[in-house]
């Protein structure tokens, strides 16, 4: 049985945030040595784009991806989509093209989740500037085994003779293996060739997408799990000072981290231990006590995605000290 702290304990990691609307940040006290990190609530949703409730299969495949949509293109669906959740760094998205309404426009800085049955198009014509995505996508078990492949353009309309899919030196290099994912092998690395390069205008910006993650476990090898129901999907900023380390804690749900910058070490009580760095993705243990330590000389930056049941937002709870 987990040792945990009384809820007055915890307030300051878990309970002080119930009611933090979006943006807002939060300051959490690290032990031993009584630095703070910077915590701040960027989403915090229980409805896809369309209205509807966000609901996820027991246990899903996780796909995450790096993504540079071309002006006037679609992103395309990998096959067993059942949800998506992207932030959009620069550019603009279009989410929801149907004759029935109008598109929802995402900019810089906007996130946007929805259940895949909507298209997502950056506007505007070949030569605007593209829509820079962090893509998040669930798919089903067993579904999604192509990996990148699978998130290749072929469900974009046939090109017409001007704009012939050309290999490229620059070509996107998928990571060899990424903590608690699959390797790509020689062939799938092959086939993420930039598409849709259109030769009458060479610096025109072309669709890419990079993996950076795809697996069904936690980095231990325990299946991603996922609350029965209706879902919350919160996503946090933690900033983690240099030198600095988490107190020991546990998650009750599913959770992961993108580490935008630095190294952070995990470390449960069972002695294992693992680094990240930037642009890797952590699916962290449920029901396990862990923490986290900043390894360089700068902050840790971490987009930390949870899933909750609908009426909850209690995310970490922490524990004992040893």
């Amino acid at each position: 049985m987990i040792p945990v702290l009384p809820p007055d304990l915890c307030m300051h990691h878990t309970v002080a945030m119930t009611d933090l609307p979006p943006a807002q940040t939060v300051q959490v006290p690290l032990a031993p040595m009584g630095a703070a990190a910077v915590v701040t609530r960027l989403v915090d949703a229980t409805e896809t784009v369309a209205g509807k409730p966000v609901r996820l299969p027991p246990q899903p495949e996780l796909e995450v991806q790096e993504v540079t949509l071309a002006a006037g293109e679609t992103l395309p669906v990998p096959p067993g989509l059942v949800q998506r959740h992207a932030l959009v760094r620069s550019g603009a998205l279009e989410v929801g093209t149907t004759s029935a309404r109008a598109p929802q426009r995402f900019t810089a800085g906007q996130w946007v989740l929805d259940d895949g049955l909507t298209p997502w198009r950056a506007p505007g014509t070949p030569g605007a500037e593209p829509a820079r995505l962090l893509v998040v996508s669930h798919v089903q078990r067993g579904r999604g085994g192509q990996g990148a492949q699978a998130l290749l353009p072929t469900a974009l309309p046939t090109p017409s003779p001007t704009l012939l899919p050309t290999p490229s030196p620059t070509s996107l290099q998928a990571s060899v293996r990424k903590p608690g994912g699959e390797s790509l092998n020689e062939s799938m690395k092959e086939s993420l060739k930039e598409p849709l390069k259109d030769p009458s205008n060479e610096s025109s910006p072309r669709t890419s997408i990079q993996p950076l993650l795809h697996t069904g476990s936690d980095y231990t090898g325990h299946p991603i799990q996922m609350p029965d129901g209706p879902l919350r999907v919160m996503v946090h900023r933690y900033e983690i000072p240099e030198n600095a380390t988490l107190p020991w804690h546990f998650h009750p749900y599913q959770r992961y981290a993108y580490v935008e910058r630095g190294r952070l070490q995990v470390e449960d009580r069972n002695g294992l231990r693992q680094v990240f760095q930037a642009a890797d993705v952590l699916v962290e243990q449920r029901q396990v006590v862990h923490r986290g330590t900043n390894l360089g000389q700068e902050p840790v930056v971490l987009l930390v995605f949870d899933y909750l049941p609908e009426n909850t937002r209690n995310h970490t709870t922490l524990a004992e000290p040893i």
